[in-house]
């Protein structure tokens, strides 16, 4: 019996290390925080190369955090289930694609693996699905990717329940 493990904003740094073998920026690690407690900025205004695409690792931990944290207190959960992710630049949306596609992945190797240090954000995830498919498959329960260059999943007009969260990409 799988028991139901603790997740709260301060192991945002262990998940993130655990997906990236490196630590995240303070930044990253301070809006992590933040956006557990359902305050996402207006904006995010950073140069170049400071790693503003690991929003996406925010977004899909502080929903998995919030999960844990309603079936414990009956918080609501204010994290969004839709990511959109549209930039100016083609190669930059394709490699925030390419990460969101591979957080799903990992987060779906680590469903079953309860040692894992991203086993927590799994289960919670997976919890809101309600059921047992896949995270990271393109008609998984959790990650839902859609592109709007066909590189997977290329939407075709599936009818999709709200409780599935999704990531689409765009180029402007």
């Amino acid at each position: 019996m799988t028991t139901q493990p603790k997740l709260i904003a301060d192991h945002f740094p262990g998940f993130f290390e655990a997906l990236h073998k490196h630590p995240p920026f303070c930044w990253q690690a301070q809006l992590a925080e933040q956006v557990c407690n359902g305050h996402w900025p207006d904006f995010i205004k950073l140069p170049t190369s400071s790693g503003k695409t690991a929003c996406i690792d925010i977004a899909v931990f502080a929903l998995a955090v919030q999960a844990a944290r309603h079936h414990e207190t009956g918080q609501s959960i204010t994290a969004p289930r839709r990511v959109f992710f549209v930039v100016d630049r083609r190669v930059i949306v394709n490699e925030a694609f390419q990460r969101a596609a591979d957080i799903g992945t990992k987060l779906d190797a680590a469903v079953d693996d309860e040692i894992s240090p991203l086993h927590p954000v799994a289960f919670w995830l997976r919890s809101l699905a309600n059921h047992g498919q896949a995270l990271g498959s393109c008609n998984s329960g959790i990650a839902v990717l859609y592109s709007s260059h066909g590189k997977c999943c290329a939407s075709s007009g599936e009818r999709v329940g709200v409780s599935r969260g999704r990531f689409a990409r765009g180029v402007v």
